[in-house]
């Protein structure tokens, strides 16, 4: 029997749930599929995009780090921007969103609010843990590492690691979510 994502976490019956999300989920909650493999797409107000998104069954292989390593994926999307081409996960750390960044936080808004609507209906509290990149942490990761190899061409001014970590927490402010901010600790 298959189940939705939402049907087996309701299954444990949690009376809290973390949610740890990462800058690249903000790209990807506008899109109907991860890497080719199909996930469940909300609207800005929280709506289930699709009637129904089904869990697919894998096999044994599938389920394995060895399987997923040797499992044909799509090439990363790229997007051009001022003449750099730079991976779409790497959109939402743009100083000036672009009109498809907004699409995406705004549905990653509307999928925090359905799952709020899920632990709420559950008894369950949710707390939003945003996960900081490397950049964010560590300033020599950034400079040296992380833009020449990634923005490569963009000034300093283009582009915030602490840009995604401050939209979760502001969805969690505008919700009235708990959250956490790890920064501070982690970087001592």
């Amino acid at each position: 029997m298959q189940t939705s994502a939402a049907e087996h976490g309701a299954s444990f019956e949690p009376d809290l749930v973390l949610c740890f999300p990462y800058e690249n989920d903000i790209w990807w909650n506008a899109r109907a599929d991860y890497l080719g493999t199909p996930k469940p797409l909300y609207d800005a107000q929280g709506e289930l995009h699709k009637e129904h998104v089904v869990v697919r069954e894998q096999g044994w292989l599938g389920r394995t780090a060895l399987g997923h390593l040797f499992s044909a994926k799509p090439a990363p999307m790229l997007v051009e921007v001022e003449g750099k081409r730079l991976l779409a996960d790497f959109l939402p750390l743009l100083a000036s969103p672009r009109p498809e960044v907004l699409e995406a936080e705004a549905r990653t808004r509307g999928a925090l609010l359905a799952l709020q609507r899920t632990c709420t209906s559950l008894g369950a509290e949710l707390v939003i843990v945003p996960i900081p990149s490397h950049s964010a942490i560590d300033p020599g990761f950034r400079s040296t590492v992380f833009e020449p190899r990634y923005l490569t061409g963009m000034t300093p001014a283009e582009w915030s690691p602490d840009r995604p970590v401050d939209f979760f927490l502001g969805c969690a402010r505008e919700l009235g979510l708990a959250s956490i901010d790890t920064r501070d600790a982690l970087r001592s």
